[in-house]
């Protein structure tokens, strides 16, 4: 049995020639195939880690405020705030499932409940100062 042709896909063997050529290109076809699914597989993965980053981004902040807001100053509570929003701006970008949505929903109301009540936390002692303001526009008012 001798070389009968040579072919960059496969070398043509006398009596198994058709053969073995095919199962080279069959095994050719099936590495293209392969390396197309992988590449397709790479490309849903990396549009779902897209996605699914501002809602880690989300859990990350809920849960840092969760475990510190006692000790938030208002430059911490700006801050927080600022990711916020801007965790919002970026989930702006995505469409989420049904799921997702209440999951993301969850985690809003819980931070929103922190910034509403650390607003209303410094609002205490406003009230004298408030006092204060009408009792000195009443004085003005009065003369």
């Amino acid at each position: 049995m001798g070389v009968v042709a040579r072919d960059k896909r496969c070398i043509l063997i006398s009596n198994k020639s058709r053969v073995s050529c095919m199962i080279i290109i069959r095994d050719n076809c099936q590495k293209v195939m392969l390396v197309t699914m992988l590449l397709f597989s790479l490309f849903l993965f990396s549009c779902s880690v897209g996605k699914q980053s501002p809602i880690d981004q989300l859990e990350k902040l809920t849960e840092d405020i969760r475990e510190h807001h006692e000790e938030y100053s208002t430059a911490d509570w700006k801050e927080a705030y600022a990711r916020y929003e801007q965790i919002v701006a970026d989930m702006e970008n995505y469409l989420y499932t049904n799921e997702e949505t209440e999951k993301i929903g969850k985690l809003e109301g819980e931070c929103v409940g922190y910034f509403m009540k650390s607003a209303v936390k410094s609002l205490d002692g406003i009230e004298s100062e408030i006092k204060g303001f009408f009792d000195g526009l009443n004085k003005t008012l009065d003369e």
